[in-house]
């Protein structure tokens, strides 16, 4: 397995934006928009499996 290539994709997304460290190289645009949606879609994904318990709790105790 190539490690080197996660490595690489995982040091990029966890880089700082340009205006935080000027000496450092400009990120592209579409890992800034990786960066600032990737949180998105984790709480996305979590809020919406947690309101499908929710709700499948809610039915189990009306005896649907």
């Amino acid at each position: 397995m190539d490690c080197v290539a996660y490595y690489a994709v995982r040091n990029l997304l966890a880089a700082r934006p340009p205006a935080a460290n000027p000496g450092a190289p400009a990120i592209s645009n579409v890992a800034l928009v990786i960066r600032f949606t990737r949180h998105w879609i984790h709480y996305g994904f979590l809020g919406h499996t947690f309101l499908c318990v929710l709700i499948a709790a809610v039915e189990g105790l009306l005896g649907r």
